[in-house]
This record gives C-alpha cells, sequence and structure tokens, in this order.
C-alpha cells in the first residue's frame, strides 16, 4: 500500500493539500491528525495537534515549559501523546489511510509516537499520507527509502496539481 511523504518549505502548503485531499474522500474511511499554528494578534505562539475527528491538544507553546524545545517553543510531549497516539492506534485499527502531519521535530521527541509511527509504515495493509520537514532527521530518512514511499515536494505553484496525483495513489 502506498506511503505518500510530503515535504516543503514552511508555508509551502503541506497541510492545505492534506485538507484539499481529505475533502475528497469519504469522511469514514481516513483517520489521524494535523498540526495548525495557535495566533495571538497575528503572531504565531505555539502549535496545536487536531485529529480528523475535532479533539485538539497543544503540541508546542513559547510560554509552555518543557526540557524538549524547538525554536522559541516548549513541545508538550503529554498532550501531543494523548491526541495523537489515540487517533493514530484508532486508524490503524479501522481506517483505509492514516493521515500524519507532521513526522517532525517536535513531534519525534516522543519516543512512542516514534515507535507507533514504524510500525505504521511497516504495515503493508495501510496507506499513509503524512508531512515530513525538510531536514535530515534518521527516521524519516528511513522513510523515505521504503519500497512503498513516495516523496513528493509541494509548492506554492504544484500544490493544487498535487492534490490529484495523491488521489490517484491512495485511492
Amino acid at each position: 500500500m502506498p506511503k505518500v511523504l510530503l515535504f516543503g518549505k514552511p508555508k509551502s502548503g503541506k497541510t492545505t493539500l492534506v485538507k484539499k485531499v481529505l475533502a475528497e474522500l469519504p469522511k469514514n474511511s481516513y483517520g489521524g491528525f494535523w498540526t495548525e499554528e495557535i495566533k495571538e494578534q497575528e503572531e504565531r505562539v505555539g502549535f496545536k495537534v487536531v485529529t480528523t475527528e475535532g479533539e485538539e491538544g497543544i503540541l508546542a507553546h513559547k510560554d509552555y515549559r518543557s526540557p524538549y524545545r524547538v525554536s522559541k517553543y516548549y513541545v508538550n510531549v503529554t498532550d501531543f501523546e494523548r491526541v495523537a497516539l489515540k487517533t493514530l492506534d484508532n486508524a490503524e485499527k479501522s481506517k483505509d489511510l492514516i493521515v500524519i502531519d507532521e513526522i517532525g521535530k517536535m513531534e519525534l521527541f516522543s519516543q512512542k509516537f516514534a515507535q507507533v509511527i514504524e510500525k505504521i509504515f511497516a504495515n503493508k495493509h495501510k496507506k499513509v499520507l503524512a508531512t515530513i520537514p525538510i531536514s535530515n532527521i534518521p527516521l524519516i530518512e528511513k522513510l523515505k527509502k521504503l519500497p512503498d514511499a513516495t516523496v513528493m515536494e509541494v509548492t506554492p505553484a504544484n500544490r493544487d496539481f498535487l492534490a490529484t496525483k495523491i488521489l490517484k495513489l491512495i485511492k
């Protein structure tokens, strides 16, 4: 089964593309999560994790304190695991497509998440649509080399065209 990995610069439209693809699929056929910015007065102050069922948690925030940090954001591993791991487990058990936006530095502070990602990508019976960062992270490099992985760069110029291509791969 195809494992589609999308990468691109920040603000290239990866999450927008994921949501566009999901809008073309039956709601009960997929499960997982995406991340969204948290803004206060037009300034980004953090990120939240949102499941396909609408549950939310704080992934990272500049005012949160934790030993895990990326840039000015402190990562809330506990909240991320509470929301993301449950939805990924449910998706792996009962959905055709698993959505993971994103497998990045913040998310990978969770060892449990990294283990779940490896398990999902090893499952030959599940389709995956995931976003990944540009940076070289050992787990990401491993996923990109899998025989059923398709890696696509997302840019503002190609993101609308890519939706059709992704839908052909995962249907």
